[in-house]
């Protein structure tokens, strides 16, 4: 196998958001509040919104009603891909994979191991990684597989019987309470275990670990996927933020933001 190369070359940014922080559901959105935001980060450059499954309180739940809500009012208002989370620490399966039954995503999330996190175990085992990649597969939505640890990258051969996709997706997860500190050192040691032609994100727990891109809440920023291609725009404020160079290849391109080409 050979190592992922970071590439030096001039490429597209495309931001994953992350809006929600579910360490405070006192200040959980209303469905038309969560979806003013996402489509106020799509006109300044956002590409993909990443969300779960909750009640309208903020509770983990295996009723998609709300999330169902949030993605038919911003499919009214604005373009952006649609990425629904099969993560959840302690959460049963059912709860966890409800994003599967959901109307409208384009992509999950496919975490690829167990480890301590927020201060609990989060339990992935091979055989549910193997499960719901099937899943993901007959439901033709692209997974991005979540990287916590580098004990995460023993699961690869786990879903060799799966059809690989040209550029697998990925994420790397660093600086979340229990697992790996958010550093260059780290960052560069887990692109180079990821599996040939990865496209990848950075996701740094508070976006506060590095100098570059810090914002409040909590978002995921690309340093190294290729594929989907930017709206046609000038670069919005979330894009000069951002650390890093490329996007997720899923099949299609959002729509420009304000009629702008």
């Amino acid at each position: 196998m050979q190592p992922t190369q970071i590439s030096g070359s001039p490429a597209p940014v495309i931001i994953t958001l992350a809006p929600i922080d579910y360490t405070r559901l006192d200040l959980f959105p209303s469905a038309d509040a969560l979806a003013d935001d996402i489509c106020a980060s799509q006109a300044e450059g956002a590409a993909v919104v990443h969300f779960h499954v909750t009640d309208a309180v903020g509770r983990a739940t295996g009723d998609t009603t709300f999330f169902d809500s949030i993605v038919h009012i911003v499919r009214e208002r604005c373009d952006i891909v649609v990425q629904g989370s099969t993560g959840g620490v302690g959460a049963p399966w059912d709860v966890r994979s409800a994003a599967m039954a959901a109307d409208g995503i384009e992509m999950a999330s496919l975490n690829m191991g167990t480890c301590n996190l927020f201060g609990r175990a989060y339990i992935n085992t091979l055989d549910d990684i193997t499960a719901l990649a099937g899943r993901l597969h007959e439901a033709k939505l692209v997974p991005d597989m979540v990287f916590f640890e580098p004990g995460f990258f023993t699961s690869l051969h786990a879903l060799e019987h799966i059809p690989a996709r040209p550029h697998p997706v990925c994420s790397i997860c660093l600086g979340f309470p229990g697992t790996l500190p958010a550093s260059v050192e780290n960052l560069v040691f887990m692109v180079a275990k990821l599996p040939p032609r990865a496209e990848w994100t950075l996701v740094h727990h508070g976006a506060t670990d590095f100098a570059r891109g810090g914002d409040r809440r909590r978002r995921k920023h690309p340093c190294g996927i290729r594929g989907l291609p930017l709206p046609r725009r000038r670069p919005g404020r979330l894009q000069q933020r951002a650390i890093g160079r490329k996007g997720t290849r899923i099949g299609r391109a959002t729509r420009p933001a304000g009629g702008e080409r």
